[in-house]
């Protein structure tokens, strides 16, 4: 008799790979079999609380504003009975408290301020008499440093090269000024630069 002959099975690619993929399935007990538990993948659910944001004390207005490391520094400003007062504050960002930082020579509100370097300045404003230009150092009282050739309120302040530069603003009169003034801190000086293009002065409600 003839030998026999062994017949090769020939499986083309894909159905070899559908066949181990449907293995696998069967192994790993997709089923209600007593097979191993496929599990997939974990989610956690965390459960964040956050505060809203907190009033002030009481409404006030006409304030200035400057950002420190610590915490907005808030200088001056009306309370709501429209009295100017001196009270200068830190707002602590992470618990929303307002604590006593500083103190201005006199009750005063819509004036500028900007910080340079360690120094924190205040310029113009308005109060029974209009004031100059106030500084504070590392957590001390205000001064005065010098007084403005054209003194106002509403003023537009920027540093740039550790001198101060102000802009328009309002006069004791009420009208609209055109000066550009620069004041240098650590000399102690201001002077009258010259004139903007036009008398302007802006209202930033507090």
């Amino acid at each position: 008799a003839a030998p026999a002959r062994r017949r090769r099975l020939l499986i083309p690619i894909g159905a070899l790979a559908i066949v181990v993929l449907v293995v696998v399935i069967a192994t790993s007990g997709g089923g209600n079999g007593g097979g191993t538990q496929v599990s997939g993948p974990r989610f956690v659910e965390t459960l964040v609380v956050s505060n809203g944001p907190k009033p002030l004390p009481a409404p006030i207005s006409g304030e200035s504003v400057v950002g420190m490391s610590g915490g907005p520094l808030i200088i001056g400003r009306l309370d709501s009975s429209e009295s100017s007062v001196s009270g200068v504050f830190q707002l602590d960002p992470a618990s929303g408290r307002l604590r006593e930082a500083r103190a201005l020579t006199g009750p005063l509100h819509d004036a500028a301020a900007v910080e340079l370097g360690s120094q924190v300045l205040a310029f113009g404003g308005d109060t029974e008499t209009i004031p100059s230009v106030l500084a504070t150092t590392n957590g001390s009282k205000f001064t005065e440093v010098t007084e403005l050739p054209t003194p106002g309120r509403y003023l537009t302040v920027a540093a740039l090269g550790g001198r101060i530069y102000a802009f328009g603003g309002e006069g004791g009169s009420g009208a609209a000024n055109d000066a550009i003034q620069e004041v240098d801190p650590k000399a102690g000086t201001a002077r009258w630069l010259g004139a903007g293009p036009h008398r302007a002065h802006a209202r930033v409600p507090g």
